[in-house]
């Protein structure tokens, strides 16, 4: 049975293995009282882990003015063993439907909030996943990326 007051999540999940991480990049001005940084979302606590400092988003937006001017990122990763331990190649399929469950409920409430949005897969994984530090452990991946705006 599931504990549902420490592990709540509102999209779908195969299993209900929940396979995907969430993180943030916070630039400057992005979000009062949040300092700029990279954070990792704990579904279990409803808290924001600072895993990057200011100082890795610069080396990150070198050569990249797009994400630059966005107060807020919004990182979807896959832990693939989750769903693929289970379902075999089944859990690729389902990794990425609930990828875009999740993605879609995301700009739900962007627009609720009138935030602009720019949601993408043509990234560089590679980067983005060495600022999350994920390029030393293979068995996650960045998927998605939600970037928002109060601004055009």
């Amino acid at each position: 049975m599931t504990d549902w007051d420490t592990a709540t999540r509102h999209y779908p999940s195969g299993g209900a293995l929940y396979p995907l991480e969430t993180y943030l990049i916070i630039t400057k001005g992005g979000v009062g009282g949040v300092e700029p940084g990279v954070y990792h979302y704990n579904v279990k606590n409803h808290t924001l882990e600072k895993i990057a400092s200011e100082k890795h988003l610069k080396e990150f937006y070198n050569g990249s003015d797009y994400f630059e001017f966005k107060p807020v990122t919004i990182i979807l990763t896959a832990v693939w063993n989750r769903s693929i331990q289970k379902y075999d190649d089944f859990g690729y399929k389902a990794i990425l439907l609930e990828a875009g469950h999740l993605m879609h409920n995301l700009q739900l409430v962007s627009v609720a909030l009138s935030l602009h949005q720019f949601a993408y897969i043509g990234f560089d994984e590679r980067k983005v996943d060495k600022l999350l530090d994920l390029s030393q452990r293979k068995e996650e991946n960045s998927l998605y990326l939600l970037s928002l705006s109060n601004k055009p």
